[in-house]
Parts: structure tokens; C-alpha cells; sequence
């Protein structure tokens, strides 16, 4: 059997896009808008729909993201912005709740 945590308490929330890419970790950038985060930055979601001007960002809940470097552990994990879209482990800065990972295809599911 297989754990699905899609659509587990979802909030999300339509920015104004300043340069954000589909499936990637954004941040807050100005008032109502978004950005990709650069490589060791805090990130505020994850961009799940990206429609031109306008990004559908995920607040809240589960989503699945691209990591690179070491695979977070399942468990409480110290993450930040991989510069790529995905996410790295990091020495300080925000903990997120990693429930399942995917080492061949570099994913983790994180709880926003």
C-alpha cells in the first residue's frame, strides 16, 4: 500500500510572479509577489501553478521538491533554497517536518 500526503492541508495563495518557475521554492520578494530563492535562502513556498504574471503558491500543507547534495533525513530537518528550484540541508535556518523521500529521484515530501 502505497502513502499519499497530496491535498493534506493545503494553502495556497496567488502571488504577482517575479521570475518563479513551476514546482520550484519561492520567496516573498515585494508586496504580493514572488521570486525564485537563490542558493542558501530562506524560501516561503513551493510554486506549484505559474500562469504568466501570476504564481499559485503552496503556504501550506504537503509538497514534493527536487533536493540536491545530501538527502535530508525523514524527520525534523534544517532546509534551505538549493539555487535551483529544490532544496538543500542547511547549518541553520528554518526546520520542515520531511515525511518521505526518494533518493533515485532526488525528491523529498515536506511539510510547508
Amino acid at each position: 500500500m502505497n502513502i499519499s500526503f497530496d491535498g493534506i492541508g493545503d494553502k495556497m495563495v496567488t502571488f504577482l510572479n517575479d521570475n518563479a518557475s513551476c514546482g520550484a521554492v519561492v520567496k516573498v520578494s515585494a508586496a504580493g509577489t514572488v521570486s525564485s530563492c537563490g542558493a542558501g535562502e530562506h524560501f516561503d513556498g513551493v510554486a506549484v501553478t505559474v500562469d504568466g504574471a501570476y504564481a499559485g503558491v503552496r503556504l501550506g500543507g504537503f509538497v514534493t521538491v527536487g533536493y540536491s547534495g545530501t538527502a535530508p533525513a525523514v524527520g525534523r530537518a534544517v532546509l534551505a533554497a538549493n539555487g535551483n528550484g529544490g532544496v538543500k540541508t542547511a547549518e541553520s535556518g528554518d526546520t520542515y517536518l520531511v515525511v518521505d523521500k526518494d533518493t533515485a529521484a532526488k525528491t523529498v515530501t515536506i511539510m510547508m
